[in-house]
């Protein structure tokens, strides 16, 4: 935590010598609509699980009061529970079934190719492997969105990766925005502060380089489905692991450009 407030202060420096970040990581508070609908997708998939485990916990709670001659009043009311409950996690499952259509007929957009950095940045070196990989994982999941068709993966998992993908992405270059914000500040300090924000560029760095190796995960998750070619039980759980994957790292990303 006090890392995080140190960042912070040495952001605040750079920003003194009037380096626009608010206005780097605007595009990143914006998310596209893929990247708002999975947020909805994830949303209504924990309210469902949440209603359905409550449902049964007050379930089993009715029937060991019924095997064990408990009060008539307690039973009734963690019946009524239950069914309460069970009611609300059908119809949580329904909007995400609802949800899920959406996500799936979302079309295809290639990826707009944002700026990168200066060669001089330590952020141009990811940010151009970024800009590749998301090249790579459109054309990957053009093929899956129709092969889905065929079975061999379902919709809704193509839909889940690129909407996920373009989040990482995103988080990803308000990384980087915070990366030129401190590499400019270096330029105009010395001693001590500069070794300092040196080295927070550096951290910086190292979170890049972890999102990106995520984000190949992905591709290679991708690669191997569309290699296999037929459907396959597996072939959901491996896109899914990684996509859930990329999406835990692009969460600490968001939190990390957040602090």
């Amino acid at each position: 935590m006090g890392k995080r407030k140190d960042l912070q202060a040495l952001t605040d420096l750079a920003q003194q010598f009037g380096v626009p970040l608010v206005e780097q990581v605007r595009t990143w508070k914006s998310p596209d609509p893929a990247v708002k609908l999975r947020r909805q997708v994830n949303r209504a998939d924990r309210r469902r699980t949440r209603w359905a485990y409550t449902a049964a916990g007050c379930s089993g709670i009715a029937v060991i009061l019924a095997l064990t001659g408990g009060a008539a009043t307690a039973f009734a009311v963690f019946v009524v529970l239950a069914v309460l409950s069970a009611v609300t996690s059908v119809r949580a499952y329904g909007r995400l079934r609802v949800l899920r259509r959406e996500q799936a007929a979302l079309p295809a957009v290639a990826p707009a190719r944002a700026a990168l950095p200066g060669k001089s940045s330590r952020a141009y070196e990811p940010m151009r492997r970024l800009a590749g990989a998301e090249a790579s994982l459109a054309e990957l999941l053009g093929q899956l969105e129709h092969d889905s068709k065929h079975g061999a993966v379902p919709a809704e998992s193509v839909a889940a990766a690129r909407a996920t993908g373009a989040e990482a992405a995103a988080a990803l270059r308000a990384v980087a925005a915070r990366m030129a914000t401190l590499e400019t500040a270096v330029q105009h300090t010395s001693g001590a502060n500069r070794a300092e924000l040196a080295a927070s560029v550096e951290d910086l760095r190292g979170q890049l380089e972890a999102g990106i190796d995520g984000y190949g995960e992905l591709i290679a998750a991708a690669g191997r489905v569309v290699a296999a070619g037929t459907p396959a039980p597996t072939h959901r759980a491996v896109l899914t692991e990684a996509t859930d994957h990329l999406a835990g790292l692009a969460a600490a990303l968001r939190e990390l450009s957040a602090s």
